[in-house]
């Protein structure tokens, strides 16, 4: 038996000796089968705050009848997030300057769609009379505040993919980074399509 610290002769001492992700197609799979446990779980949760706001709504005891209609903001909020996915399509797409300044406009829309989201809320929210409505505001707060709260998430590697687009040569690697980041963004636009529609039913 080879002596701790020896490498045996034919093996390659960058290669993990388990052979786990020793090379770029077993590092990509693991990368999209992580992602799309990540979005199945992140689905559940969703969905189960949708489920539970029409619970709540078709509860005539539960939910006022006079509730102000969806605030005009959240459909712009919507429109810059559906722009931010196609920047994110095109980028992957592009080369050097042009994916740079697809990312940043990418970036910069998330931004505005937070903006526009807490813009929504408050002004609908200003609208409303707590004390009658409580529970309903409550609920509304809850659905607008996870999606939100993932998107903030994204913001994360899509700021490293920006990032790394700016300081460094880009490389396969970072290409693979970028699609992945893409495909929760438009994960992300999915769950808030579904989340659209089902406030539109309740309000």
């Amino acid at each position: 038996m080879p002596r701790t610290g020896t490498v045996m002769a034919g093996t390659d001492p960058a290669v993990d000796p388990r052979g786990v992700f020793d090379n770029p197609d077993d590092r990509r799979s693991a990368a999209r089968f992580a992602l799309w446990l990540l979005c199945i779980v992140l689905g559940m949760l969703f969905g189960g705050v949708i489920v539970a706001l029409l619970v709540l709504r078709f509860d005539g005891a539960a939910w006022p009848s006079d509730l102000p209609r969806l605030p005009w903001q959240l459909w712009l909020s919507t429109g810059l997030l559906l722009m931010e996915s196609v920047a994110l399509v095109l980028a992957t797409r592009r080369t050097s300057s042009t994916r740079r300044r697809l990312l940043v406009l990418a970036f910069v829309l998330a931004i505005g769609f937070i903006a526009t989201q807490v813009w929504a809320w408050w002004d609908w929210h200003a609208s409303v009379d707590l004390e009658a409505r409580r529970t309903a505001v409550a609920a509304l707060w809850v659905v607008g505040g996870v999606h939100v709260a993932h998107v903030l998430g994204g913001l994360v590697p899509l700021g490293l993919v920006l990032w790394g687009a700016t300081t460094m040569e880009w490389s396969d690697r970072q290409n693979d980074r970028l699609r992945l980041t893409a495909t929760y963004w438009h994960f992300l636009d999915a769950v808030w399509i579904a989340m659209m529609l089902t406030l539109l039913i309740v309000l």
